[in-house]
């Protein structure tokens, strides 16, 4: 919660940190035993006062979709909607999708995020996907 490139990138930062503790709470009490959890959880109440608090409000909800507002250095201000969507094979993965209304501001936006070709700066690459799992037909 301390970077200052999140900061600039997700705006209002106070509503955009404290959705995701929310969630975080939900996700915890499903499995409140769970060490993948509790040891993170723990941690990060120890080392960011700012989490600590957002922690402490006991505030829960679940991700469903919204809109999530963005200040992105080349691509500029956008505020998609998005949808998460549960993948009911993979153990609890989620898909989540971005989109913005034809012809408005933030599909420019979106857009012109394509165009930059924005890639993850070095150290920051994200973590390799795990393999598709095979869905079952018929």
């Amino acid at each position: 919660m301390r970077s200052l490139r999140g900061r600039t990138l997700h705006e209002p930062w106070e509503d955009t940190v404290a959705h995701p503790v929310a969630h975080l709470r939900a996700v915890a009490g499903a499995d409140p035993d769970n060490p993948g959890l509790t040891e993170p959880v723990g941690e990060l109440a120890l080392k960011s006062p700012q989490f600590a608090r957002l922690w402490e409000r006991y505030d829960v909800c679940e991700r469903g979709g919204g809109q999530k507002c963005f200040r992105h250095p080349g691509a500029g201000a956008m505020t998609p909607t998005y949808e998460v969507m549960r993948l009911a094979p993979t153990g609890g993965r989620r898909m989540v999708v971005y989109q913005a209304v034809p012809g408005s501001p933030d599909e420019a936006a979106m857009l012109r995020l394509e165009s930059t070709g924005a890639r993850p700066e070095p150290g920051q690459e994200p973590a390799p996907q795990p393999e598709p799992v095979p869905v079952p037909t018929g």
